[in-house]
Parts: C-alpha cells; structure tokens; sequence
C-alpha cells in the first residue's frame, strides 16, 4: 500500500509540473526531477486513480480526489466492501470524505473524476445502488448527489457527456 501512496504523490507531483508548450508531446517536457511528498497519513489508506487520465486534480490545482480504505491487504476488495470517496488538500493533507462506494478496485478507483462543467465544485464516481451499478453526480460544496441510471467510463471534457460500459 505504501508503493500506492507513493504512486500517488508521483503522479500528481509530474502533473502538476509538466507544462507542456504547444506542438511538443508531454512525454518530450517531462522534467529530469521532481520533488515526492507523501499527501495523506494512515491509519487509512488513500489513493487516486487517474485510469486513463480521468481527472483527480481540480481545476484550481488544490484538491485531489480519492478514496479512503482500510484495506491493507494485498488482495482486490469483495462484494460489500466500501471504500470513501472524498478530496485530499494539498496544502494540508486533510482528506474530507463526501460519500461511499461499492463499485471500486484499486487498478480504476471507483472511476472518480472532476466534471469539467464545473471543475472545482462537481465529482462523479461509480456505485452499486439498489443492485444496479449507477454514477453519482456530487457537488463537493453542498453534498447534493444526482444519480444517473448507468455507471461510466469516461466523461466528455465539458462534463457534458458520458460512456458507459456494461460493468457488471
């Protein structure tokens, strides 16, 4: 779990310090080092998952969504295990929980992401609600969710529109 706190730190340091100029590829201004820092502190577990680069840092660069588990071991979570989703502050490391999840693994997360209709204020992620794997719209601000019928993939860059996989 450590290499996964680790990875963490690695990722979101190397997106925060890549600025990449027009008409170069992100891989040719990748810098020769960057600095690592651990975000969180246990006893929880945290991780982001930015599966096929979804979206874990907000727009403002001061937030980085994530889940909280207790789970330690080396294995895949089992039907009923939950994990927390909720936002770590990069400036203080306090990580705020805003709901729970049934429908997560460490390789995809829950496929949680910023919406880019409104980058600092909405997330969604996945669920298993009533036996039906769903997508929760959640505004981090008020707590209001809006649940939509299928659980997705991915979301278009506006925040607009989603794809969605059959995940069960």
């Amino acid at each position: 779990m450590r290499g996964v706190a680790l990875g963490l730190c690695l990722a979101i340091t190397l997106s925060l310090a890549c600025n990449c100029p027009v008409g170069r590829s992100r891989a040719d201004s990748l810098p020769d080092s960057v600095a690592v820092r651990r975000l969180t502190a246990g006893p929880a577990q945290h991780f982001a998952s930015a599966y096929y680069h979804l979206r874990s840092v907000n727009a403002s660069g001061t937030r980085v969504l994530c889940l909280e588990t207790a789970l330690a071991e080396n294995r895949n979570p089992v039907e009923g295990e939950t994990a927390t989703v909720g936002l770590v502050d990069l400036a203080t490391g306090e990580f705020k929980p805003l709901s729970k999840t049934q429908a997560w693994n460490f390789q995809q997360g829950a496929m949680q992401q910023w919406l880019g209709s409104s980058p600092d204020t909405l997330v969604t992620f996945n669920d298993l609600r009533e036996g039906r794997f769903v997508s929760v719209v959640h505004n981090v601000f008020t707590g209001e969710e809006r649940v939509l019928g299928r659980a997705l993939s991915g979301v278009s860059a506006d925040g607009r529109k989603g794809l969605s996989l059959n995940f069960a």
